[in-house]
């Protein structure tokens, strides 16, 4: 969460920044569900990871790096609305995850998902 949050900051710092784009997860959006229809947006995060965690801390990998991706999204969204500095931020999600193709998202400040190449 501290590197996510550092990149920001020092972003800030610099007025020539414009704008500033983090790599994301499907994993801090959510957990594939199989057969089952939903939508993901720039406000769907992966709470079921990091519940889980809570009641066992001790599960391994997959979990930690669903809530750490999710946690660190959460907390560099907070911190450009608390913040409001002069460039864009923007959460990208690659075309190709969990070894499936399908169609990514740009979650961006501006609330507006847009359909990455």
């Amino acid at each position: 969460m501290k590197a996510g949050l550092n990149g920001l900051k020092a972003c800030a710092k610099v007025p020539s920044c414009k704008g500033f784009v983090f790599t994301s997860s499907s994993l801090a959006a959510t957990f594939p569900h199989p057969n089952v229809e939903f939508s993901i947006d720039e406000n769907t995060y992966n709470d079921e990871a990091l519940k889980i965690l809570e009641k066992e801390p001790g599960k391994p990998g997959l979990f930690v790096y669903a809530a750490m991706k999710t946690e660190t999204e959460k907390a560099m969204m907070k911190w450009m609305e608390d913040n409001q500095p002069g460039f864009v931020f923007n959460r990208v999600v690659s075309r190709k995850f969990n070894a499936l193709e399908r169609s990514s998202l740009t979650l961006n400040s501006c609330q507006t998902p847009i359909l990455a190449p």
